[in-house]
């Protein structure tokens, strides 16, 4: 099997697996592929597997993940921002997100500890090309390794929701590049801004993303979040 990261492609063999289930939500047979240790202690790592027609309800307060492959009505969570997947992206969840008025397509990846950028996006921000200096590693599931440069992030608006205080690492990423998103500005929000939220519902069946700001106080290097 081909796995295609955020660094690179390679291909790995499979394990075949006759039935597997995530707590009482039964999935069906399928083909594992079986990636080296890139999980940092863990076994594994879970995509969207027969979840294609139902939710992914991650509440970060209370460390919670909940799934379902049941249609939820038709209507947002009270409290939370409501934004459109991208309907040309189906094996991803994608939403437009914007930057200083710049329409980025940002993938929404809760298996990326951080968030990485492509050089058009930087570009677009009045950025250079990453120079070869203050270079950190990008690391994904494959054995492909690529190198970025961080740096502060502006403001991000996701519907009415607006993020502050963010930092982000422009590179190659191939994965954006198989996307068709190697010429335009594209970036995938990890886990280090989605981790800073209260919840985080990725509703398939009607095709939303739900984004509900964590409330209380925040550290100073915590990254913000403000309504508009």
């Amino acid at each position: 099997m081909i796995v295609h990261g955020v660094t690179g492609s390679t291909t790995v063999p499979v394990a075949r697996v006759t039935s597997m289930t995530l707590g009482g939500l039964a999935i069906p047979a399928t083909a594992l592929p079986i990636l080296g240790d890139a999980f940092e202690g863990s076994d594994g790592m879970l995509g969207l597997i027969g979840l294609a027609r139902g939710q992914v309800r991650l509440d970060i307060g209370r460390q919670t993940l909940t799934l379902s492959n049941v249609a939820t009505p038709n209507h947002a969570e009270p409290g939370t921002v409501s934004i459109p997947m991208d309907a040309s992206h189906t094996r991803v969840p994608v939403v437009d997100t914007r930057i200083q008025g710049i329409v980025v397509k940002t993938i929404i990846d809760t298996g990326a500890q951080s968030t990485i950028g492509n050089l058009p996006l930087r570009r677009a921000l009045g950025g250079r090309d990453v120079s070869s200096s203050a270079m950190i590693p990008i690391v994904g599931v494959t054995s492909e390794r690529q190198t970025g440069e961080s740096q502060p992030l502006e403001p991000v608006a996701i519907g009415t929701l607006r993020i502050v205080g963010a930092r982000i690492c422009y590179g190659q990423v191939p994965l954006l590049d198989r996307l068709g998103l190697a010429n335009r500005p594209a970036m995938l929000l990890g886990m280090d801004v989605l981790g800073q939220m209260g919840k985080l519902i990725l509703d398939h069946a009607r095709r939303t993303v739900q984004f509900a700001p964590r409330s209380g106080k925040r550290n100073r290097d915590d990254v913000g979040y403000h309504r508009s």
